[in-house]
């Protein structure tokens, strides 16, 4: 008697897998990620209305130019025209407005602060995750090579069970208890492969990558 079992069509094997480098995951997941985009946009428009608040205080010159002309038929040398063009130059000097730029600029600043400071806890938030996913992945990793190595152990051991089962020199109860230790470290193989697989999808997730399954 042997146990029959079905060769896995995936041929990378443990020891070939590796975990991305944290340094390289973080990177890509501030480049990718949603919520640390629209932090970094808070930041930039909050600055942008700052400088817009600030404006207001200085001095602003504007430059108008207009041309028109008046038609004036009958001149000594024939019909004519009469040239109306303008240059206007204008100061713009803000004046007293009950402090209502003033309270606009300060509000405009601790707007800043407080997009700078949900930006950097953005960050904070970002990296706590990735620490997370990060060892959850690499100690799956770990457990899915300790596993095949187990597993491959405990085949070829069955095997040779399976050739002195053949040859009488043990017994039945000897090769089944042996079975049984190859199919639970076969068990624990296959569900420490896929532990590993979901933490590596996981990982995808935040590096931009297509989730495939």
């Amino acid at each position: 008697m042997k146990l029959e079992v079905v060769p896995s069509t995936d041929t990378l094997r443990a020891t070939d897998r590796t975990v991305p480098l944290h340094d390289s995951v973080m990177a890509q997941a501030q480049r990718s990620m949603p919520d640390w985009q629209i932090s970094e946009m808070d930041v930039d428009l909050a600055r942008i209305n700052v400088r817009l608040a600030g404006s207001s205080f200085m001095p602003s010159l504007s430059l108008n130019a207009g041309y028109g002309g008046m038609w004036l038929p009958g001149s000594a040398t024939g019909n004519a025209i009469e040239d109306n063009s303008s240059l206007t130059l204008g100061l713009s000097i803000p004046i007293f407005d009950k402090g209502s730029s003033v309270t606009q600029y300060k509000q405009s600043k601790i707007a800043l602060q407080q997009a700078e400071l949900q930006h950097q806890q953005t960050l904070l938030d970002l990296g706590a995750q990735i620490d997370d996913l990060y060892l959850t992945a690499q100690q799956a990793l770990n457990r899915y090579r300790a596993s095949e190595a187990l597993c491959e152990a405990y085949h070829a051991s069955y095997e040779v069970y399976v050739l002195k089962y053949a040859e009488g020199a043990i017994t039945t109860v000897e090769l089944l208890q042996q079975q049984d230790r190859y199919l639970s470290a076969l068990n624990d193989y296959l569900q420490s492969k896929y532990n590993y697989l979901l933490a590596e999808k996981q990982l995808d997730i935040y590096t931009g990558k297509e989730i495939k399954l």
